[in-house]
């Protein structure tokens, strides 16, 4: 017989383990497990940690809010906490460059066509992934270029950082720009759903976005953090 353990004492359990993600803000968290039961049962939602696996965690905290002049406000938030985070792990997005040779008069920039599961759809996309504990991010940058592509880099340039959803996650990625070197034959990661790669000019890829074929968040940013790193290289703004 499971035993299944009440999502709110699972959340404060949580908060013993994690207290960084807990710590006092604009909005007050409560966590009085007699509060947040009588909330769940008046109002019939979730509450507390609902799932948790070695990548994220989802937490519907109780949070009080008061804005000048108005009345104490509770409600129910939903956040997804990255963990990984909590190994001094961020996710990374990688730009993989081929430089320009004597048969290409421009050069080009690797992508993978890849089924996800939250849109349900193919998606063209630069390479990216989780960070992975006692790797740095640039060691992580080459791993996940390699590993989803099977082209290798010797240097991994930092592009920037951002929260691609502050409303919902704490996760950060950074962004890289890797010089490619040349092609090995790394197998493509069997729980990633890749069925192929191309090359394309960074014009195409821009093409792509204004024609819908390029949809990721991600990939448009790095792209977009690539070029405005070489501008800077090739003179002042």
């Amino acid at each position: 017989m499971s035993i299944t353990i009440d999502p709110i004492d699972a959340y404060l359990a949580f908060k013993e383990e994690f207290p960084c993600f807990f710590q006092v803000r604009t909005r007050r968290l409560v966590t009085d497990p007699r509060y947040m039961r009588a909330y769940r049962q008046q109002h019939g939602v979730a509450l507390g940690l609902l799932d948790r696996n070695p990548w994220v965690a989802y937490l519907v905290d109780l949070v009080e809010s008061m804005g000048p002049g108005e009345e104490k406000q509770v409600f129910p938030y939903l956040r997804v906490i990255n963990l990984k985070e909590t190994q001094d792990s961020v996710g990374v997005v990688v730009v993989g460059i081929i430089a320009k040779t004597r048969g290409q008069d421009a050069e080009r920039l690797v992508l993978i066509h890849q089924e996800r599961h939250a849109t349900g759809k193919l998606h063209w996309e630069v390479p990216r992934g989780f960070g992975e504990p006692g790797i740095d991010s640039t060691a992580n940058a080459l791993k996940e270029l390699a590993e989803e592509t099977g082209f290798q880099g010797k240097d991994a340039i930092f592009l920037g950082c951002a929260y691609p959803d502050s409303g919902l996650t704490n996760a950060c990625v950074h962004f890289y720009w890797v010089p490619i070197l040349e092609e090995s034959r790394v197998a493509w990661e069997a729980q990633e759903v890749i069925t192929e790669q191309k090359l394309v000019t960074v014009e195409e890829f821009w093409h792509m976005v204004v024609d819908g074929r390029m949809q990721d968040g991600f990939s448009i940013q790095a792209v977009a953090l690539y070029e405005r790193f070489k501008t800077r290289q090739n003179g002042p703004l």
